[in-house]
């Protein structure tokens, strides 16, 4: 049978074509070298080759190859390069143009760059790698977060007719988990069974008391006024001169704390102090005893007359058997074991002769204050 393939004549190849091929063939091993180096450390499974079409090597195709030789000189590389075989180094100059030479192309190296996605709360995290050709794959996964979950918060109470509900959000993403609340059960008879936790007043906070059922239920009643602060006196703690003011302070004795007022700079003057002095009765509680206070308005100078004893609290019981109130300064207490239903009527008439004495103070301190000036 005749053979119908046509073998092209092989041009003689020149010095400067062997130069050429030789250098093509070192860097085509060069670029081989750095595509295994730079792929050492990409998993295997997440590199994708591009599928190469079949080489034809039937008569036709040789035959083609052959006429591309006669018509432009050089014979044309194939399209596709499987991954495992070496590119040309380059094609023969043609009969035309002994000088020309065409250069294979070269396989592409991936190059990538990284972008992590951080997980959420109901989405894993991973890394991203892209090649700048297009080529991309996601590795390094990680789990999701899961939900940070805030307080329950009772947005509808139930009841012995309806359901209610009840929601949290999550710190997070704000996501909201809703969830209902069954039906109350029916109501039984109750008889409530309080428990008294008495609260006492301090100088700034009034003070009451909590009642507390067994089953829950609780208020608050019998509230007393603040007993306010009990002052010791002034202590002096930075003597005023003529150019710089001073300091005095005092010192609750019930809660300690301190008040501190400025001095005004001495004045001089060569005439002698008259004192001026202004009363102000100061009545007494039921712990505290009363007097008369004298401060002179151009020094400060203060001094006391006329002391009043404490009047006594003024107890009256209490309806529920076990505490007693003092109906002057409103101060609660349990009453003591074998005094329950009497009254503290003494300490009243120790307020009526206190009192009296108290508004003869006031007269007293007006002829206190002459003598003093």
């Amino acid at each position: 049978m005749k053979n119908n393939q046509v073998t092209a004549k092989k041009p003689s190849i020149s010095g400067r074509a062997l130069v050429c091929a030789l250098v093509l063939c070192l860097l085509a091993a060069m670029c081989s070298g750095c595509r295994a180096a730079d792929l050492s450390d990409v998993p295997a499974s997440s590199i994708s080759m591009p599928t190469m079409a079949p080489e034809e090597t039937g008569p036709s195709s040789t035959a083609a190859q052959t006429e591309d030789s006669n018509s432009t000189g050089a014979t044309t590389a194939p399209s596709h390069a499987s991954a495992t075989e070496q590119p040309e180094s380059g094609t023969q100059p043609s009969k035309e143009n002994p000088s020309e030479a065409t250069i294979a192309p070269t396989e592409h190296v991936h190059t990538y760059t990284s972008q992590v996605t951080p997980p959420t709360c109901t989405a894993g995290g991973f890394t991203t790698y892209t090649c700048s050709c297009g080529y991309s794959y996601n590795s390094n996964p990680t789990a999701a977060l899961g939900h940070t979950w805030g307080e329950w918060v009772i947005d509808k109470a139930p009841t012995t007719t309806e359901t209610g509900s009840r929601s949290r959000k999550c710190t997070v993403c704000g996501e909201t988990e809703t969830e209902e609340l069954d039906i109350l059960p029916p109501p039984t008879e109750h008889s409530h069974n309080y428990l008294a936790e008495v609260h006492q007043p301090t100088c700034t906070e009034a003070g009451y008391t909590i009642y507390t059922c067994e089953c829950g239920d609780t208020y608050r009643a019998d509230e007393v006024a603040a007993t306010g602060h009990t002052w010791g006196e002034w202590v002096v703690t930075l003597e005023p001169t003529e150019t710089e003011a001073g300091s005095k302070a005092r010192t609750c004795s019930v809660c300690k704390e301190t008040e501190t007022v400025s001095i005004d700079p001495v004045v001089p003057d060569t005439t002698p102090h008259v004192h001026q002095y202004s009363s102000e009765v100061v009545l007494p509680t039921c712990t505290e005893a009363g007097f008369t206070k004298h401060v002179c308005s151009g020094c400060g100078d203060e001094y006391h007359t006329d002391e009043v004893a404490a009047l006594g609290h003024q107890w009256k019981n209490d309806s529920n058997g076990t505490t007693h109130t003092c109906t002057v300064c409103q101060k609660v207490e349990t009453i003591p074991s074998g005094s329950a239903g009497n009254e503290n009527t003494a300490s009243g008439s120790q307020g009526t002769s206190s009192g009296a004495s108290g508004s003869s103070s006031v007269s007293n301190s007006q002829s206190g204050a002459a003598s003093q000036s």
